[in-house]
């Protein structure tokens, strides 16, 4: 449940998020994820928790920006494997629709977010955190956040081995990483899209 407009207090949503009210009117809603047991790492349950917590975050008018951070040291270590159902099946000619699974619902649900969207990055980011950083607004960090991705070949999309990076190498890789994001989405979203690369 989203905090009252007045209260200022911390408020779970679900077991995986922590929500509280900034700001000078409370209008900017501070979502930490809270699993910190597994360095903040992304399941089902937080996936969905977030993808709810958009949805009724854009139909509240007294909310006018999010800003994700984490709890702990860690932003997020990435996607737990052990609690999240996007890898395919063994048999390959059953295609998964990932935009089904929770991962798929939360990220379509941050692209048509209509309010700003911030990212408060407090540490290491891995994977899906390094991702999330490309569909949000604003994206500030501290001077010991660091970024973890694989090494894409952008054409051939070939993993290679784990790295990390700084803020320079990131934005690199960001910007060179847009030109294959852009194809993918509608014309409005690309605008949302290189208006991160401009203010990162």
């Amino acid at each position: 449940m989203i905090p009252e407009q007045n209260n200022k207090e911390h408020a779970e949503f679900g077991k995986t998020l922590r929500v509280s009210r900034r700001g000078q009117k409370n209008s900017v809603l501070l979502v930490a994820l809270c699993r910190p047991h597994v360095k903040n790492a992304f399941n089902d349950e937080l996936y969905k928790n977030l993808t709810a917590l958009l949805q009724q975050s854009s139909e509240d008018r007294s909310v006018s920006a999010i800003v994700i951070t984490g709890t702990g040291e860690y932003f997020t270590s990435g996607a737990d494997l052990r609690e999240t159902n996007v890898m395919p099946a063994d048999d390959k000619s059953e295609k998964v629709n990932l935009l089904s699974k929770p991962v798929g619902l939360f990220m379509v649900q941050l692209l048509k977010f209509p309010k700003v969207v911030c990212a408060a990055v407090n540490g290491k980011a891995v994977g899906i955190g390094v991702t999330l950083l490309l569909h949000c607004d604003l994206c500030y960090c501290t001077e010991s956040a660091t970024f973890w991705v694989r090494k894409l070949i952008i054409l051939s999309l070939f993993a290679k081995n784990m790295m990390p990076m700084t803020l320079n190498s990131l934005l690199q890789i960001i910007s060179s990483y847009l030109s294959f994001v852009i194809s993918l989405y509608e014309d409005s979203v690309c605008a949302r899209v290189c208006l991160v690369e401009n203010l990162c």
